[in-house]
């Protein structure tokens, strides 16, 4: 909110978010177990060795969530037998041990949209983001995946989207600007990004889309592995 004091300069006064300003989403915690090798040669992760679902899983699976399987075999049963073999490809593939880098943006970040089974034998369309912690050698300690229904979620951006077009002149300052702009929506996703906002970060806004803003551009570091460790234990 904007107010003027005595000098009749203009001065920005925020205001403070209410408590559920963050609406919750529905997550899927997972801690794995990691072997090393014989040869002592980069070992793949074995199958998840604690799985914790939160948020309101009863409106997007209408499925209380005391009644959501945590196990592997569960969530995979209920993604459509078209998308599940893919799904199941990739997200093995990401979670193999990174030696290269472990913290860049592929070591960190997967994503994948699915068909999931609902409780009424429907399927809504989801859009699964997920970060990862690895430790210093590449190896994944945890991951934390968001789930969302992808069509609710467009038509709520979309709606973002054209309001800013709505004010021509906001448009015009936000794209010529070399300062970098940004614009989230109350779960932290980002709605709206100016050109100078992709050169600062490196990410396009696509690239950014299916992901918070603070989860997508920072780095994981070891004591922040660390902590994620420790976090299922």
């Amino acid at each position: 909110m904007m107010t003027s004091n005595t000098n009749g300069d203009i001065a920005i006064r925020a205001k403070k978010p209410s408590p559920d300003f963050r609406k919750p989403e529905v997550e899927r915690h997972v801690a794995l177990a990691i072997a090393d090798s014989i040869d002592g040669s980069p070992a793949a992760p074995s199958k998840p060795q604690i799985i914790r679902w939160t948020g309101p899983t009863d409106e997007l699976f209408q499925i209380q969530l005391n009644d959501v399987g945590c196990s592997e075999e569960w969530w995979l049963d209920h993604i459509h037998p078209e998308d599940r073999d893919r799904v199941s490809t990739s997200l093995a593939t990401h979670l193999a041990t990174h030696t290269s880098n472990s913290y860049d943006a592929d070591s960190r970040m997967w994503q994948a949209d699915y068909r999931f089974r609902r409780a009424d034998g429907s399927y809504v369309l989801l859009c699964d983001r997920t970060i990862t912690a690895r430790s210093e050698d590449g190896k994944v300690i945890s991951f934390t995946s968001v789930l969302y229904d992808l069509k609710k979620r467009k038509a709520s951006r979309q709606a973002h989207l054209e309001k800013l077009r709505s004010e021509d002149y906001l448009a015009i300052v936000a794209k010529n600007t070399p300062s970098g702009i940004f614009m989230m929506d109350p779960q932290g996703y980002a709605t709206y990004m100016n050109d100078a906002a992709e050169k600062i970060t490196g990410f396009t806004f696509e690239e950014l889309y299916g992901y918070t803003f603070h989860a997508a551009t920072h780095s994981w570091y070891v004591d922040v592995c660390n902590a994620g460790q420790d976090m299922f234990q």
